[in-house]
């Protein structure tokens, strides 16, 4: 194992050699291309010219699954795979090629040398999308036809452009060029009903419809069309096992691979009656849902130990299975989730930095009826993220006043060993959020997160959650240079109010919307653009027919046929923000330092010959994240006027756009993008990580009056997440009182009304070492943002940022 220091002591104290096997192969597995989807889809494609979309996906989705490589890897009991080998990347041209194909040739952005997100790939593969696959479906896929549709302002004003530095608010490419993920399908209904029932299902309604309703017999035609493929898939690896298990001396093996063909000539066709059972269909769909049908990350399993209960009792009860049986079998599960991985271009990766896949399961919170739903489950998968810390799966938890001690311990302990784990959302918040979404008070309490922290519904809702990543802070740089951008100095935004005539607060935040609004509306013209086609071009009936609504409507989730249907984008830099609306009203307004026009200029001049402006704008003026009303109130106001701006506007299915403050990694690239702020920041520093956490340093007056400031954010008008980043030295939870102390810390979170925190544990002299030795530190997770990854595969810029974090030496 590569020497990740002392920290990692602590993860392998029950681990089996099966697992501690599978487990150091996932940890050597590096990101590679793979071809093979690409290559049997596209096959396909081009023998249905003339079908409906939805039959000819269907096919080529069947054509993928039947000639695919499988594998099964010496001790695996849970089986089945995406790509040719383990972190492989699929490749899928329907959405976008061009970009991809430019940065193939590009020696700073192609996957193979790019400084973040790196792939190997060999020269057959590469030649094979340039030469065979790309020209193919350059004028067919969503981004040739969106771009086509796009008007040239909203073009200039929402798509971020190649150039190095993207100067405009709004980044919207994730879903102009990959698939829709950001959501959570009924995978009960699938492990309990088996592929069978539902495949019948669909006939019933086909043969039930209307003839006015004939135009939905495609998308019935296509469920049973993949679904029989997804039946055969499995029973490919029925083959497979029963082959290795004549090829094998080893007779114990052997047994394990016949009880392997035995489960998958059972599931996915058929119910599961056995935990074991459960999961291995649970698996087939999930390689289906993120693998094969659709390209985009967080297709997110959920309330992983609810769903999976009702098969371990009757496990326990009827003595076919240990507690030690299930620990293996959940670490098992783990280790198959890292095996995936995901192929973003230059553009969205710096955005998502650290192949962010966000496959999020979660675990405890209430039940329908308000009551606590922990139970042994939740504790053995919190076991499984402290024994195989690996960045897939991403680790959800929910919290409410009344969780039980013992439980909040245990979100202690794993959060001590320093991989950014689990990541926590409070009950006493997220509720009323979906409830203003439109939830019944039952689904709300069932919620669960997709992705970063986005909460949904479970199994009812095309959510689209990650639809932007949106500068706030770039709409004031302009409002306070009438649309002008500090770095490049072109007019991009509206000519707003002469910023040196400002006489008021409201005239300055009236700017500021002004700025925001424009951006929005020209941000959300393109993405419901973007959902338009992928109705059009590429329908996941799959995945669909997992949401409730779609089978009863006949319609695909993207053309608006599931339960419920939203759009979420997500504000970076509210703290910038409001630092900075807070600096401008004490500077000029209360305490009157500088005038507007003198502040103007010495942001238009990155400070230059205002050093003692700066230094009062840094020092003398409250930040947000020390408890103080005054700059806290500005956040809340920057956030609020986001928040109203985005909901006034409505998707192609009437699609609600709900808000978020959150950033994945896209502070970075986005400080790039921005000129100096009336904060005291500089042209080009990092904006507030996180979402809600404070700007980095800022936050001087320790980790309870951070908490004070996040819990003042209007985080259920904020209904699509917020997300707080703090980071915490070793030292603070060393002790079994450090870990009630901390315990207490999360209840009082929950208590003062704050929805989302997560944790980084770990010192800035190891996070230095890694930058330093990479080789020797290949598994050292860090928390990013709503998802954790390997500190050694981010770029230089995003481990700066995660270095220069607040650390507290207390809680």
């Amino acid at each position: 194992m590569a020497d990740v220091g002392s920290y990692q002591l602590n993860f392998k104290k029950n681990i089996t050699p099966r697992v501690e096997k599978l487990y150091q192969n996932a940890i050597d597995a590096t990101a590679s291309v793979c071809v093979e989807r690409a290559r049997y889809f596209t096959e396909s494609w081009k023998e249905t010219e003339g079908q409906p979309v939805e039959i000819r996906r269907a096919k080529a989705i069947a054509n993928v699954l039947s000639k695919m490589s499988i594998y099964i890897l010496d001790g695996e009991l849970i089986v089945g795979n995406v790509a040719t080998k383990p972190r492989a990347s699929v490749v899928d041209p329907e959405y976008s090629t061009t970009i991809l194909n430019k940065e193939f040739q590009d020696p700073e952005k192609n996957p193979v040398d790019r400084p973040y997100d790196r792939h190997e790939m060999s020269d057959a593969v590469r030649k094979e999308l340039m030469e065979d696959i790309f020209p193919y479906w350059a004028d067919k896929t969503i981004e040739y036809h969106v771009m086509r549709e796009l008007p040239e302002e909203c073009i200039n004003a929402a798509i971020p452009s190649e150039a190095k530095v993207h100067t405009i608010p709004p980044g919207t490419e994730i879903h102009l060029r990959h698939g829709a993920g950001h959501l959570n399908v009924d995978y009960k209904k699938f492990i309990a009903r088996g592929a069978r029932s539902i495949i019948d299902e669909a006939k019933e309604r086909m043969a039930a419809l209307k003839p006015e309703e004939q135009e939905k017999k495609s998308f019935y035609e296509a469920v049973v069309i993949i679904y029989e493929a997804v039946i055969d898939f499995a029973h490919r690896y029925v083959k497979l096992a029963r082959e290795q298990a004549e090829q094998t001396n080893d007779a114990a093996r052997k047994e394990e691979l016949l009880e392997i063909a035995r489960i998958c000539n059972r599931v996915p066709e058929y119910p599961a009656e056995t935990l074991r059972e459960a999961m291995q269909s649970f698996w087939f769909a999930q390689i289906v849902l993120f693998g094969i049908e659709q390209d985009d990350t967080a297709v997110s399993p959920g309330r992983v130990d609810q769903y999976f209960y009702p098969y371990y009792k009757a496990d326990k009860e009827a003595g076919r299975m240990t507690d030690e049986d299930v620990q293996e079998l959940i670490e098992l599960l783990f280790i198959k989730f890292s095996h995936m991985s995901v192929l973003w271009d230059y553009t969205t990766a710096r955005y998502y930095a650290g192949f962010s896949l966000t496959q999020t399961i979660m675990v405890g919170g209430v039940d329908e009826d308000g009551i606590d739903a922990t139970n042994e489950l939740t504790y053995m998968f919190l076991e499984a993220e402290a024994q195989v810390p690996l960045f897939q799966p991403e680790f959800a938890a929910r919290i409410h006043k009344n969780a039980p001690f013992e439980y909040l311990k245990k979100l202690a302990e794993v959060s001590k060993l320093g991989h950014g784990k689990p990541k926590m959302f409070m009950d006493e918040v997220a509720i009323p959020a979906m409830l203003k979404r439109g939830a019944t008070l039952e689904e709300a309490r069932d919620f669960c997160i997709v992705g970063c922290v986005e909460p949904s519904t479970s199994g009812n809702c095309c959510g689209w959650t990650n639809a932007v990543q949106f500068n706030v802070a770039k709409c004031l740089e302009l409002a306070l240079n009438g649309g002008v951008c500090l770095v490049t100095g072109e007019q991009i935004g509206p000519k707003t109010q002469d910023p040196e005539t400002f006489e008021s607060m409201d005239q300055v935040l009236e700017a500021f919307r002004q700025q925001l609004a424009y951006f929005v509306d020209q941000a959300t013209k393109a993405i419901s653009t973007y959902i338009k086609y992928h109705g059009k071009l590429a329908p996941n009936t799959f995945t669909s027919s997992l949401l409730d609504g779609c089978m009863e409507s006949g319609l695909d989730m993207a053309r608006g046929g599931c339960k419920y249907k939203a759009i979420g984008v997500n504000g970076v830099a509210v703290p910038d923000t409001g630092d900075s609306l807070a600096a401008i009203d004490q500077a000029v307004f209360r305490d009157k330092y500088c005038t507007m026009p003198q502040l103007i200029d010495a942001l238009r001049k990155d400070f230059e010959g205002y050093d003692d402006l700066r230094h009062q704008l840094l020092y003398s003026v409250p930040k947000y994240g020390n408890d103080i009303d005054f700059v806290d109130n500005y956040v809340k106001k920057a956030g609020r006027i986001w928040c109203k701006e985005v909901e006034k506007h409505e998707g192609p299915h009437g699609e609600k756009y709900w808000p978020g403050e959150f950033t994945v990694s896209s502070n970075v690239p986005h400080g790039l993008a921005t000129g100096a702020l009336p904060s005291g920041r500089k042209l080009g520093e990092p904006l507030a990580n996180g979402g809600i956490s404070a700007t980095n340093g800022s936050d001087v007056n320790g980790p309870t009056s951070l908490i004070k400031s996040a819990a003042k954010v209007d985080s259920v008008s904020a209904c699509n997440g917020t997300l707080l980043n703090m980071r915490f030295s070793p030292s603070v939870l060393k002790e079994d009182r450090d870990i009630a102390k901390f315990a207490n810390f999360l209840r009082a979170y929950c208590l003062a009304g704050g929805y989302h925190i997560q944790f980084n544990v770990v010192s800035s002299d190891l996070l230095k070492k890694a930058q330093k030795t990479p080789e020797k530190y290949k598994n050292l997770l860090i928390r990013v943002a709503g998802y954790s990854a390997y500190f050694t595969e981010l770029s230089k810029e995003v481990q700066d940022d995660l270095i220069e974090r607040t650390v507290y030496d207390e809680v």
